[in-house]
C-alpha cells in the first residue's frame, strides 16, 4: 500500500503503524517542491509507486499551510495531473484497489470527485464540502459515530451499526450538502459513520462517506490516532477495525 506525503502533511507516521501493524508492505512517497525538477520528479515517482499499490492512503495536514484559502488545494491539483490521474482511476476503475482519505485527505477526495464519481474530475466539484467548523477555530475533541447498517464497503466489512469513538482535530471538520444530495447519497448507502449527536451547527451529521462502489473511503475523525491504551481517561480506545478490512480485502 502507498502513503504520499506532501508538504504540511501531519499524519503519514500513524497511518503507517497502523497498516504495518496489521500485515500491510507500506511505501511511502514524498512529494518534493523544492524545484521544478523536484516537482516533475515527483509527480513521476508518484504516478509509478500508484501503479504499483493496491491501497493509496492519504494522510490528513495543512498542505501547503492550508493557504490560499483553505486545505487540500495543493493534493487536489497533484491529484489532477495527468499521469496521476490516469493512476488514480485505473487503480479503483480497473483494478478494484482501495482509497482512503483522513481529515484533509478526506476533503481533496470531495474536491476531486472521487467520492462523488468514483474518479478524479479535473472540474472542481464542490457540491460536498468539507467546511470550516462553525467556530471558525480549530476544532479538537472527541466523538461517537454509528456505523449505517448495510454497508457494503470493503472497508467497512463487518462494522455495520458499530459504535466508535473518533478523534476530530482541524478548522475543516463539517460535511456541507444540500438536503436533497443527503438523502439520495444516504439511498445509496455512501453516507458511513454518523455523529450519535449533531454536530455543533452542522446542517447534518456526517462523519464519513464512500464512493458508490464502496472502494473509497474519506473520513473526518483521525482514526489513525486510535490505539489501545491511549484516551484511558476518557473511553476504552481500540484501534478502527478499517485498517485490517483493508488488507483482508486483497489477502482474503
Amino acid at each position: 500500500m502507498l502513503i504520499p506525503v506532501f508538504p504540511g502533511s501531519l499524519s503519514e507516521y500513524e497511518l503507517e503503524k497502523q497498516f504495518r501493524n496489521v500485515g500491510a508492505e507500506v511505501k511511502t512517497v514524498l512529494f518534493r517542491t523544492r524545484s521544478a525538477s523536484d516537482i516533475e520528479d515527483s509527480y513521476r515517482e508518484l504516478a509509478e509507486a500508484i501503479k504499483s499499490a493496491d491501497i493509496l492512503a492519504i494522510p490528513s495536514g495543512m498542505s501547503a499551510g492550508a493557504e490560499p484559502d483553505g486545505s487540500s488545494k495543493l493534493i487536489a491539483m497533484i491529484l489532477r495531473h495527468p499521469d496521476v490521474k490516469n493512476a488514480v482511476n485505473e487503480l479503483v476503475g480497473e483494478r478494484k484497489g482501495l482509497i482512503l482519505g483522513i481529515g484533509e485527505g478526506f476533503k481533496a477526495l470531495l474536491k476531486t470527485g472521487l467520492i462523488q464519481t468514483g474518479s478524479v474530475q479535473d472540474k472542481e466539484c464542490g457540491e460536498v464540502i468539507l467546511a470550516k467548523h462553525s467556530t471558525n477555530r480549530y476544532h479538537c475533541t472527541l466523538k461517537t459515530v454509528k456505523i449505517e447498517e448495510g454497508m457494503k464497503s470493503p472497508w467497512l466489512t463487518g462494522m455495520s451499526g458499530e459504535i466508535e469513538t473518533i478523534p476530530v482535530s482541524g478548522q475543516d471538520s463539517e460535511v456541507h450538502l444540500s438536503e436533497e444530495l443527503y438523502e439520495d447519497y444516504l439511498k445509496k448507502g455512501q453516507i458511513a459513520p454518523q455523529y450519535l449527536e449533531a454536530y455543533e451547527n452542522a446542517p447534518h451529521s456526517i462523519e464519513a462517506m464512500t464512493s458508490e462502489n464502496g472502494l473509497i473511503l474519506g473520513r473526518t475523525g483521525l482514526v489513525e490516532n486510535l490505539r489501545k491504551g491511549l484516551y484511558t481517561n476518557v473511553f476504552n480506545a481500540k484501534e478502527s477495525r478499517i485498517f485490517a478490512n483493508a488488507v483482508k480485502y486483497f489477502s482474503g
